[in-house]
């Protein structure tokens, strides 16, 4: 046994943009319809699957929390010809680690409203052809939208913006860094806000993170002060 060694793990390379990437990359997405979702993966670490399957009934007002309990996945459903078609389905979450409660910035609060106001309008324009999910992230009738469209979504702000590619992913790898450089948190707490399994995920993602001691959501609003946003 003394002659056995580890197998040495492939670095993770994590995809980062810069403070003046940052805030280019926000003014080209706050002008776009995927505003939340991106304000969702990048300030509160939330899954693309969790943000297709979140309803407003998710969010407490008053609190400033929001409940992740179901996801939407791929399905790969066979048609008749025989040929396999992707349908986006929604599942509650097993793992219990990935079930959580999130504060949520106050810019998040604001554009949820936003949001609510405007699914209500395509709600009475679609009328009874519109799906009563009451989903906040949902096509013009409703109804889920397609996994792929939001890393697509993001692929095109990154290329008005005039930066690099990134993933939805990469907004989540965002996430975990202001977490570290806002807060004197543990990894044990960065996997909980982050719904990884174990503990071991997270520190071998983020381990090389520096970390500072400052409030994540005052870090966060800041941010959006600066900005102008508010």
């Amino acid at each position: 046994m003394k002659e056995c060694k580890r197998p040495k793990r492939k670095k993770i390379e994590l995809h980062l943009l810069n403070e003046q990437q940052k805030s280019l990359f926000i003014r080209a997405a706050k002008c776009s319809s995927w505003y939340l979702e991106i304000l969702l993966c990048m300030f509160c670490g939330m899954k693309r699957g969790e943000i297709y399957a979140l309803r407003f009934d998710d969010f407490n007002v008053e609190e400033q929390t929001v409940t992740i309990t179901h996801q939407v996945s791929a399905e790969y459903v066979k048609k008749k010809d025989g040929n396999y078609i992707c349908v986006p389905t929604e599942k509650e979450i097993e793992m219990e680690n990935s079930r959580r409660m999130l504060k949520v910035p106050e810019i998040i609060m604001a554009e949820l409203e936003k949001r609510r106001t405007r699914n209500e309008d395509k709600r009475v324009l679609y009328g009874n052809g519109c799906k009563e999910h009451h989903l906040i992230s949902c096509q013009k009738n409703g109804d889920y939208k397609s996994l792929a469209s939001m890393n697509a979504a993001v692929k095109r702000l990154c290329k008005q913006a005039g930066i690099p590619n990134m993933t939805t992913q990469d907004l989540r790898d965002m996430y975990a860094v202001m977490m570290l450089k806002s807060e004197n948190i543990s990894f044990l707490k960065l996997t909980a806000l982050m719904g990884y399994g174990t503990i071991e995920e997270t520190y071998e993602r983020y381990s090389d993170l520096l970390v500072r001691n400052e409030d994540q959501n005052k870090y966060i609003n800041q941010i959006f002060w600066e900005e102008g946003t508010f």
